[in-house]
């Protein structure tokens, strides 16, 4: 029996202090942030649960490097002002509380909700720090008579969510990061993941646009310009390039669909860009930019194209290249990162698949066109029949290219709505 207690209590210990949202939308109402995440990999996490005159708080988020507290507010708005907060203070020496404040409106000072009892409706208050994340728990009663300012749970709220630093005298200072908002009132009573799902939307509209824009529009570009510069406008008359046209389309269109998507999802996280770490959140976040900044930058770049006889043409050929394979390089880096993130099984296999396909057919292309090549610098021909030779073999290849361009974009298109169907189809 002595030998079973300490396993017993570091099991219990271990269930209540870790991050784990698999009771979320079950056991207890939940706001994550990012609004995705899954346990650990989330940044912040509030569960609550109603418990008669009471609602059970359960507040969750990495520390900070020093003294500081976590909080979250009851807001008629999704703005700062005029709510009712309940503060979680980590203090190194031992003087971690949970206090009750009010935040006047339009005033940066919070004020404690009563000066005589600042923990006045909580209850059961726990803080604690374990394997690098804050716990805060407490029971917090619904109302309270006679005190104004003291927000009636059984009403539906914002809610807001911050992180920052305390003073010497373990008060909050002011803070200009590291605060959330809820999209819609929430329902404390209820134990749902409605405010997820609201998110979860917007990241889903972000995902698809993500992978539509650089799986079929950005490839098919980048793979026609390349290869297929032997076809010609044969129903109109124009006096650039079929191939330039094409990829000067498909490639304007990237960036396009591109900045919709990233507006999306940095309006989902209120315009508030994921703070600096060594996390997966972080590392999309930076290769997206990269990302936007490269596809933007290239087609402006593309204007600036000298003429097919200036010396500088073979210069700007060689750069244009260089920023398109970064471009396409930090895409793909993004979504494999994206799809780590977004999934929570193993349909990033989907995403793997289309990359070793588009190795493929590159090789693939890539030694039809040294043949065909090898074919154009072949000495000149004497006779009429190894010239017929010759054009009936340039022929051939030139349309087995187009056969690989047709089967690259049925596989795409597979492919993209295999991702964009399990993407709707996915649950936190």
């Amino acid at each position: 029996m002595k030998f079973f207690l300490p396993i017993l209590l570091f099991s219990l210990i271990k269930n209540t202090f870790t991050l784990d949202t698999a009771d979320c939308g079950t056991n207890y109402g939940c706001f994550k942030i990012p609004s995705d995440c899954k346990s650990v990999s989330c940044d912040y996490i509030v569960k609550w649960r109603d418990n008669g005159t009471n609602t059970d708080f359960i507040m969750q988020a990495k520390p900070m490097q020093s003294n500081f507290y976590l909080a979250i507010g009851f807001s008629y708005d999704r703005k700062m002002g005029e709510d009712c907060v309940v503060m979680c203070k980590y203090n190194n020496e031992g003087k971690s509380t949970i206090e009750h404040y009010y935040n006047p409106r339009k005033e940066k000072d919070t004020d404690v909700l009563d000066p005589d009892n600042r923990s006045i409706g909580l209850t059961k208050s726990t803080v604690t720090l374990y394997e690098n994340f804050l716990t805060c728990s407490f029971k917090r009663s619904k109302s309270i008579e006679n005190i104004e300012k003291y927000f009636d749970l059984n009403e539906m709220y914002y809610l807001l969510l911050v992180k920052g630093y305390l003073d010497p005298d373990n008060e909050p200072l002011n803070h200009k990061k590291n605060k959330f908002a809820s999209h819609n009132e929430i329902n404390f009573s209820v134990t749902t993941k409605e405010e997820n799902f609201s998110n979860s939307n917007y990241t889903k509209v972000h995902a698809i646009l993500m992978i539509t824009a650089w799986m079929i529009f950005a490839t098919f570009g980048i793979i026609f310009a390349r290869y297929f510069k032997f076809l010609k406008w044969n129903w109109c008359s124009s006096d650039s390039d079929l191939w330039f046209n094409v990829h000067r389309s498909h490639m304007t269109f990237v960036p396009i669909l591109t900045l919709i998507g990233f507006g999306i999802i940095l309006y989902s996280k209120d315009f508030q860009l994921i703070q600096p770490g060594l996390n997966s959140n972080f590392f999309h976040s930076v290769l997206g930019l990269l990302t936007i900044a490269f596809s933007i930058i290239q087609p402006f770049y593309g204007m600036l194209r000298p003429s097919k006889n200036s010396d500088n043409r073979k210069y700007f050929n060689w750069i244009h290249r260089i920023f398109g394979f970064l471009t396409i390089i930090s895409a793909i880096a993004s979504i494999v990162v994206g799809c780590f993130i977004f999934f929570n099984d193993k349909k990033w296999i989907i995403f793997a698949v289309w990359i070793g396909w588009l190795v493929f057919v590159i090789i693939l292309l890539e030694l039809v066109e040294y043949k065909l090549k090898t074919v154009k610098d072949e000495p000149l021909i004497e006779s009429e029949k190894e010239e017929n030779r010759s054009y009936h073999t340039k022929k051939f290849n030139e349309r087995f290219k187009l056969f690989v361009l047709i089967l690259h974009v049925l596989a795409s298109l597979l492919m993209v709505c295999l991702m964009n169907f399990f993407v709707i189809m996915q649950t936190n």
